[in-house]
């Protein structure tokens, strides 16, 4: 009976610790891993006039998201693109950090001129800015503890059960 029990709560502590780092992990991944990624993989794009489309902040009854749209045009074919930067894209919805977003709206009117970089291999693939946007990024840190929470107790699932064992036959022995 006692075999059964200790099967039971192996498994009901691994399950959450696994649930807890999956979901650390994936978060971590789309706040964190795959902006810092983006801005690497653009590091060698090239640079194009363009010109600001569309520029405004989406409410969506308790998110908002950045919506910026440009035009530019490269070896002589237009393209329309919609990413500001990798950290605040049109697929990143917050419900803090609109002051930022405003900065954004408000420096980049319909109509005003900017510099766009695009991926020379995928020319319809381009982003405004390659800077960190640090809050998110910071922000993007705290999925990192529902990692950890995971691992640990992933780890502890599958080495506590043979530990307790070990000292349950050494004090039914007589050894300490």
């Amino acid at each position: 009976m006692k075999k059964h029990k200790k099967r039971a709560e192996f498994f009901a502590v691994f399950g959450v610790g696994l649930a807890f780092a999956l979901v650390g992990g994936v978060d971590f991944y789309f706040m964190v891993g795959a902006p810092l990624y983006g801005i690497c993989r653009s590091a060698r794009w090239v640079e194009v006039p363009a010109e600001v489309t569309g520029s405004r902040i989406k409410h969506d009854e308790e998110y908002k998201t950045l919506d910026i749209s440009y035009r530019y045009v490269y070896l002589n074919k237009y393209y329309v693109g919609n990413r500001y930067d990798w950290f605040r894209t049109q697929y990143y919805t917050t419900n803090f950090g609109g002051n930022g977003m405003l900065q954004v709206v408000r420096q980049h009117p319909v109509g005003t001129p900017i510099k766009c970089l695009v991926d020379p291999e995928n020319p319809s693939e381009s982003v405004v800015s390659r800077e960190i946007c640090y809050d998110r990024l910071f922000f993007g840190l705290l999925p990192l503890f529902f990692l950890l929470l995971g691992g640990t107790l992933i780890f502890t699932a599958g080495s506590g059960s043979g530990k307790s064992d070990r000292a349950v036959k050494k004090n039914n022995s007589g050894n300490v």
